[in-house]
């Protein structure tokens, strides 16, 4: 069953099924296991970055930021995704440029707020021991 949703999905010729593949691996990092959808999903999903249609490229990108938070378990997928960032971030497209930038802008700012989200419950859990 899996690899037949990479298969029709993420190695369609269709652009909107591509856009699709995208959309599930988003859903799918929220509920699936990490180990599932390492081993099954991630690294097509990564490789949707490297799409010849701009549209994919674009979709792609703003699923990312949905998608990260639930990478936080491997460092060495973390740096992938961010090197695929920034490669999308100087590319020769402006809407895919663009778009890299503020999805970094976008992660920034998340990555700030989950920091101030665990000083509040430090600070807390410190105020409750004292």
């Amino acid at each position: 069953m899996i690899d037949l949703v990479v298969k029709d999905l993420y190695d369609s010729q269709s652009s909107i099924m591509r856009k699709a593949f995208a959309t599930f691996c988003t859903q799918a990092a929220k509920v699936l296991s990490f180990k599932c959808c390492k081993e099954h999903f991630l690294e097509p999903y990564s490789h949707l970055s490297e799409d010849k249609l701009v549209d994919v490229k674009v979709h792609f990108l703003n699923s990312i930021v949905d998608v990260r938070p639930y990478l936080e378990l491997d460092i060495d997928l973390i740096l992938k995704f961010n090197n695929n960032l920034t490669l999308l971030r100087i590319d020769e497209n402006r809407k895919i440029s663009d778009t890299a930038l503020e999805v970094d802008m976008k992660l920034l700012k998340l990555k700030d707020t989950k920091k101030v989200t665990e000083k509040i419950e430090k600070d807390k859990l410190d105020f409750e021991d004292a």
